[in-house]
């Protein structure tokens, strides 16, 4: 292994992804720990994981779900992209339609 391997491993957050009911039905709630760089990265292990779970997360590469980084909201055009550090919540939300 060399200090370039040493410096990605040491960069790779390890982070924890909430699932919420409306998104596992019939299933409870799940939360999986992953380690991630990215957003992107997080939603893709979760995949990985539980792939059950994918059509309910993404359409080909485009995310169905909102995300919540610690509590604060990301812009779908960012979410993917947005670094992850060790010990960040991630919380996947449904998309919510109605009037």
């Amino acid at each position: 292994m060399g200090a370039d391997d040493e410096t990605r491993r040491a960069a790779v957050a390890v982070v924890t992804v909430s699932l919420p009911a409306a998104l596992t039905s019939p299933d409870p709630p799940v939360e999986l720990v992953c380690e991630a760089e990215t957003v992107g990265d997080a939603l893709r292990a979760v995949v990985a994981q539980a792939p059950r779970f994918a059509p309910r997360i993404f359409f080909q590469e485009r995310p169905l779900v909102t995300v919540v980084l610690n509590g604060r909201h990301l812009p779908p055009a960012a979410a993917l992209a947005t670094e992850t550090a060790a010990g960040d919540r991630l919380q996947l939300m449904p998309p919510v339609a109605g009037g």
